[in-house]
């Protein structure tokens, strides 16, 4: 056979491999689509139940009771977002592996040191009848979905040939759970702040926590842990990047922007709410945007699939917002092991272990044992392949891969039992502050600050969480000795933190954005940058009148605080090196002066102040940490950004300052003007140009929202939305954040933002995606672009369904 006809076989070959993928991909979308009208008779309503849709597919849901409206939410949250609740509640209880196969173990057998399945369980044990009235029939809601639409399941169930479980009351409680997780930043800071402090000193590495407002416990003695323990934690470490990474944990910044505003006229007074949520951006969107009206409650808002009711929204009387109260919820204790007990004081108690089967997709079961102490799992063991013979003392099983002589275990929050669904079912129906106050009272994690405003002008903060009340000399940043009971966690308490004004001379706006909380108790060191809210209260300190139009361009505003601060330190002492420097060097510091602060796409100084602030703290750190301990270091963001500013203004951060590397000892105008020549020449070669106008920071700072198929080769075309260019970074109100790790892909963004203007009969909402999760519904992506462009969609807030809604399900009793 000669060379052409080969190579026309071969070709004609991969066009129908191609062909067949995309109508195999397509086959699967389209299988799982709606048709236009769906209409059921069920014994399980006992009233009609009608859900109105809009061009945008949000939902309106009309119910004769309250018993409906929650079977009504399960059932459309099902209808939209099935996979998507199925994944996490897979997630929660450590159990991917059934579905993406032996790539998944090492993810679930971390997940399942955090025991949220049998937690979650408790909580639906001892929570209120009415919240466990919520979830049954919520879940009823979703199991009639499955029932009814078993063969069009959304197209990642026929993609991955497996069929979801029944969906439980308490499931609802795994996702929740998940997303105290998520924001459980001591996780993935402590373990890289113990690695730090067993390799260069306990001294060094508090140096390295910024803002540090806890005294400083007793010093730990270096030698109190093993002599293998900093390259067992090591280990350790370097298998939790893995897991974030599987996770999809690939930014830190998960906080959120939250403010209330009075407005005062001469006849009136009413308040505003405007609310965004920082979270990594994923396909389908975090959110679901839906109203429902029956007897006793209207309310419209932003719902996580999953959880029903809302956490963000209004009612006919009040409306309610949310912002991460960013608190330490998490710490790491060293277990001292001998054989098989470990100590409590000089005492010795014997390990309890339990064998654990994780099944595994085409596979056989993957068969381990967990050992436990009276402080938790011993989470170290996680990456550790465990054979179950090893209790029957089988030979050839000794284990040495593993912390022999130390262990950790930890304590988290999210293990606590409480009753999240009795807040929102009761925000839902809450007419006045001391309604929504008595609400926030059931609230314990993930923590967060719940904003207040109503139609009279009244506006509030409650804040609700559990912190932990650690002994004396428990370091809430470093793993603390377990079998010393001076270092452990002796209870929790009630955040107490509110703040209410009914009245002008009590002030016009409240606002926070994961900015420090003073408190008389600890609550945690890894608070966000105060750039975002300086310019918030900046700006509406110098508003008289805050509507939904002022509103919306404050949670699009680029403006960098943090970066006209550093800007003011670097500029004077760069000017001293004036002399020094080169033409383009000279061009950018003329031009420094005159910037506005404003990161966007189109401007080149955007792109230099970024380069320099990621080129600072490598110039700083990287020496003394190298690569992989470097990367775990920097990957909460908030915590090198926060340094930036202490390291050029304190001389206690001069032990890091001088570079290893070279034979001269350098000072930090040394590091300065250094970090400014490398940065030019960087975006120079970057952009092949001098001119700072060819720097556009669009070109560098993009967005990739990914849906978890976005790894498969086939799919990711179907399923991954972008690049898209953006402004910002995790300083500026609209957060955009990029990470240390992997400059300047966007990791975090605003995944929903909510407006409501009490005076109106509507409110203002977008996410960064649609209300469908699958990829052939028009509904998949239609409000990115908006999203993109600051827009929003404009929802009518009335207890009939607006006139540019349609019937599209109806579910009636059976007769």
């Amino acid at each position: 056979m000669n060379r052409i006809p080969v190579i026309l076989v071969v070709g004609l070959a991969f066009i129908i491999i191609l062909v067949a993928v995309i109508r195999f991909s397509d086959g699967l979308i389209k299988a799982s689509l709606p048709q236009d009208l769906e209409d059921f008779d069920t014994p399980l309503v006992t009233g009609d139940v009608k859900i109105f849709k809009n061009y945008y597919g949000i939902p309106h849901i009309i119910t004769d009771n309250e018993s409906d409206l929650f079977f009504a939410m399960g059932f459309y949250h099902a209808s939209d977002r099935l996979w998507q609740m199925d994944y996490y509640r897979r997630l929660s209880q450590g159990r991917l592996s059934e579905i993406f196969g032996d790539e998944s173990i090492l993810v679930d057998k971390f997940l399942r040191c955090f025991m949220i399945d049998s937690t979650a369980q408790k909580c639906y044990e001892n929570m209120s009848e009415q919240s466990k009235a919520v979830l049954q029939r919520y879940s009823q809601g979703v199991n009639f979905y499955m029932s009814e639409y078993r063969n069009k399941m959304p197209f990642e169930f026929g993609a991955l040939a497996y069929q979801p479980d029944e969906w439980l009351p308490y499931h609802s409680i795994l996702i929740g759970r998940v997303l105290t997780f998520e924001l459980s930043l001591g996780i993935w800071a402590d373990a890289a702040y113990g690695e730090i402090a067993s390799k260069f000193g306990y001294e060094k590495a508090r140096l390295l926590i910024p803002g540090l407002d806890k005294p400083m416990p007793t010093q730990i003695d270096s030698n109190i842990f093993s002599t293998t323990f900093d390259q067992d934690l090591s280990q350790y470490s370097n298998k939790l990047t893995k897991i974030r990474n599987d996770v999809g944990i690939v930014g830190s910044s998960s906080g959120s922007n939250c403010w209330v505003f009075r407005n005062v006229d001469s006849i009136s007074q009413s308040s505003i709410l405007a609310n965004d949520a920082h979270l990594p951006l994923t396909i389908p969107a975090r959110w679901l945007q839906m109203q429902f009206t029956t007897k006793g409650i209207n309310a419209v808002g932003l719902s996580l699939p999953g959880i029903p009711l809302l956490m963000s929204g209004r009612n006919d009387n009040i409306a309610w917002g949310i912002s991460n109260i960013m608190t330490d919820d998490f710490d790491y204790f060293v277990e001292r092991i001998e054989n098989e007990h470990y100590y409590v004081g000089e005492n010795k108690k014997k390990i309890r272990f339990h064998v654990d089967t994780i099944f595994v997709k085409d596979k056989e079961p993957h068969v381990y044992y967990q050992r436990f102490t009276e402080t938790s799992p011993i989470i170290s063991d996680f990456h550790i392949n465990r054979d179950p013979a090893i209790l029957l003392n089988l030979p050839d099983k000794a284990d040495t891969s593993f912390f022999v002589q130390n262990a950790m275990s930890f304590r988290w929050v999210g293990n606590n039992v409480s009753d999240e669904i009795l807040t929102l079912y009761k925000l839902a129906r809450a007419d006045n502050y001391d309604e929504f106050k008595s609400a926030c009272n059931h609230w314990s994690n993930p923590g967060l600050n719940f904003h207040y405003a109503d139609k009279s002008g009244n506006i509030g903060l409650k804040s609700a969480a559990d912190i932990p009340i650690r002994a004396k000399d428990c370091d809430p940043n470093l793993p603390n000795p377990a079998w010393i009971d001076t270092y452990h966690w002796k209870g929790f308490n009630r955040l107490e933190n509110e703040k209410v004004s009914r009245s002008s001379n009590e002030g016009k706006f409240i606002a926070s954005a994961n900015e420090k909380i003073e408190n008389v108790n600890y609550i945690s060191n890894y608070w966000e940058p105060e750039s975002r809210i300086n310019r918030i209260n900046e700006v509406l300190t110098l508003e008289d009148k805050h509507g939904w139009r002022e509103a919306q361009y404050l949670q699009n505003d680029y403006y960098s605080d943090f970066a006209k601060k550093m800007s003011d330190i670097i500029v004077p002492i760069l000017d001293k090196y004036s002399s020094l420097m080169t033409e383009n060097e000279l061009r950018v510091l003329n031009s420094l002066n005159d910037w506005d602060y404003i990161m966007l796409t189109d401007i080149g100084l955007s792109s230099f102040i970024n380069v320099y602030t990621n080129q600072f703290i490598y110039n700083i750190f990287h020496d003394d940490f190298g690569p992989l301990l470097y990367n775990k270091f920097t990957f909460v963001s908030s915590i090198p950004t926060r340094l930036v500013m202490d390291v050029l203004t304190n001389s206690k951060y001069d032990t890091f300052i001088d570079n290893l590397r070279t034979n001269e000892t350098e000072i930090i105008d040394d590091i300065i003007f250094e970090t400014y020549r490398v940065s030019i020449n960087h975006l120079i070669k970057h952009f092949n140009s001098g001119k700072i106008n060819d720097w556009k920071y669009g070109n560098i700072h993009q967005l990739n929202i990914n849906h978890v198929f976005s790894r498969q080769k086939f799919l990711a075309p179907s399923v991954t939305l972008g690049p898209f260019e953006m402004s910002g970074n995790n300083t500026t109100v609209n957060n955009t954040e990029w990470n240390f790790t992997n400059p300047y892909a966007m990791v975090i963004g605003a995944s929903m933002r909510f407006i409501a203007d009490m005076n109106e009969d509507f409110i203002f909402t977008v996410v960064p995606g649609g209300a469908s999760g699958d990829p052939a519904s028009p509904n998949y992506s239609d409000q990115v672009r908006i999203w993109l462009n600051g827009g929003y969609l404009k929802i009518p807030f009335g207890r009939s369904p607006s006139e540019n809604y349609r019937l599209a399900v109806s579910i009636s009793p059976e007769r």
